[in-house]
């Protein structure tokens, strides 16, 4: 189940196999992560990693295999994951050499000759969160081809929710191709003995910078009671070491903010549902002036709700210019929330959040009972809608990089000069506009709106596209539209718009 430490787990992994030279790719979905909410750059990215491989020798084979493929192949991308797979993965790892050579004798009488070749192991985190069970499907389908390498020992490790695979067949897989283990069916003794380690390393760490807590601070009593709270979620006591450290000159007091007992902890989620609404109201205190109140609610509205449903995480600086609200209002929102959201220092860096839980529990009204946090998830989606509109509405315009000759290409004008016309809130805006509107659930409502934008903007929001590199999504969003009903009027937009599309890899 959520917060059970999965993705902990996964991280641990790669990071001791990239330290051994073992680790081939790494692919840790998230939803509402952008490119890493869905399974459209999974194979690319894959392949990429392996070219970029420490060990000398296997970084100069698979580059070479890889740019091979690449090159008799050059429209590899557009083709199906199953064959990108192959391609870019499956032969290159063929063309790898055991790493030990040993004498033909040896290899003659050895029983398994494969025991004898190099690990190579691809890690996979959080597969339920991509977007689109059917990619997921098909994903889980690539790894049987795992079984075709025989130079190496191909591993795939791959971290999902309960229920993810066994709908889709992998359950039915010999037990010599797959071994299954269930976080939730684990010895309770095993978990708490984990987690108790967690609280301990981190409570030295939160006396070392306090200075002043004495040794034993805060017991084996309240250890022994924030472990059984836990309840086995990994996460809550990530958070609640978070919360701690967020200012560790009131530690004290608020562990004992974390230890009050407002309720009954009667079902796994209470410790972390309890754990999240003590961090959100410590935001908005009681005791504050109605005016401040007022102020700290609607920042709750305009930065933390829309953080939680954004499509793709942004900086505080993108974030501001696309919801149109000071940026020091947003930094204020973040303050005492870095214990949920991942807010770097710098402005220009994204803000995300720290688990998939919170999300979650910000969308349950029965689970986040404080009416001011709760999420209206189509409320939000049909806000951001608007924000994207506004901003394509005021930057969207003919020669909007100032060149009026057609053949120049994004790379001629350079990286630079890109992100200045189009910033990554301009970029948001032209991507996922679409989205937001059938997420809204308001697209019938919207049909005069986006009529006129089609007929006033079509064009250059197509030139937007085109020169980040994201054109084709075009089509997606055009079917999308037409899919929900915003207007029959689109397809005639249609034939002009696949013709455009042809070559969009040469097309500007």
């Amino acid at each position: 189940m959520a917060g059970t430490g999965k993705s902990t787990i996964a991280r641990t992994i790669a990071r001791e196999l990239h330290g051994s030279g073992h680790l081939g790719a790494s692919f840790f979905f998230s939803r509402g992560g952008g490119d890493v909410g869905h399974a459209a750059l999974f194979v690319t990215t894959v392949a990429r990693q392996l070219a970029e491989h420490p060990n000398v020798d296997n970084k100069r084979i698979l580059r070479a295999s890889i740019s091979k493929a690449v090159s008799e192949s050059p429209d590899i991308v557009r083709k199906a994951r199953q064959d990108q797979w192959k391609v870019l993965v499956i032969d290159p790892i063929s063309q790898l050499e055991t790493r030990a050579r040993f004498p033909s004798f040896v290899t003659r009488v050895w029983t398994r000759p494969q025991s004898l070749a190099q690990v190579l192991v691809i890690v996979i985190d959080a597969l339920d969160e991509c977007d689109d069970e059917n990619d997921i499907k098909s994903i889980l389908q690539l790894f049987t081809q795992a079984q075709d390498v025989t130079t190496v020992r191909l591993r795939v490790i791959v971290t999902t929710r309960p229920g993810t695979h066994s709908h889709l067949g992998l359950h039915v897989a010999p037990a010599t191709f797959r071994r299954q283990l269930v976080l939730d069916e684990l010895s309770k003794d095993t978990v708490d003995q984990d987690i108790r380690a967690f609280f301990e390393s981190n409570f030295e760490k939160v006396r070392s910078k306090h200075g002043a807590l004495p040794t034993a601070w805060p017991g084996d009593l309240t250890v022994d009671l924030l472990v059984q709270r836990a309840g086995a979620l990994f996460i809550y006591a990530a958070t609640v070491c978070r919360f701690l450290m967020e200012d560790e000159r009131l530690s004290k007091e608020r562990l004992s903010v974390v230890l009050r007992r407002d309720r009954a902890y009667q079902k796994p989620l209470s410790a972390i549902d309890d754990m999240y609404m003590k961090v959100l109201q410590r935001a908005i205190p009681d005791n504050c002036d109605e005016d401040v109140r007022k102020k700290l609610n609607w920042l709750v509205d305009k930065v933390i709700k829309p953080i939680v449903i954004l499509f793709q995480p942004l900086s505080v600086n993108s974030l501001a210019d696309l919801v149109r609200i000071e940026k020091e209002d947003v930094v204020g929102a973040l303050r005492d929330m870095r214990s949920v959201l991942h807010a770097p220092a710098d402005q220009n860096c994204i803000v995300r959040l720290l688990h998939p839980s919170f999300r979650e529990f910000l969308l349950d009204a029965d689970r986040c009972t404080d009416r001011h946090f709760v999420i209206d998830e189509r409320r939000v989606h049909y806000d951001l809608f608007v924000h994207c509109f506004q901003v394509m509405s005021a930057r969207l315009k003919q020669y909007m990089c100032g060149l009026r000759h057609p053949g120049v290409e994004p790379k001629q004008l350079g990286k630079e000069a890109l992100e200045n016309y189009f910033p990554p809130h301009v970029q948001y805006a032209c991507r996922y506009w679409v989205m937001h509107l059938v997420d809204s659930g308001r697209t019938i409502d919207e049909q005069a709106r986006v009529i006129s934008f089609f007929k006033e903007k079509f064009l250059y929001w197509l030139e937007a596209l085109s020169w980040i590199g994201r054109v084709t999504e075009a089509v997606w969003m055009i079917v999308k539209l037409e899919v929900s009903k915003v207007s029959e009027n689109l397809l005639e937009h249609r034939p002009y718009l696949i013709t455009l599309l042809v070559d969009a890899g040469s097309w500007r």
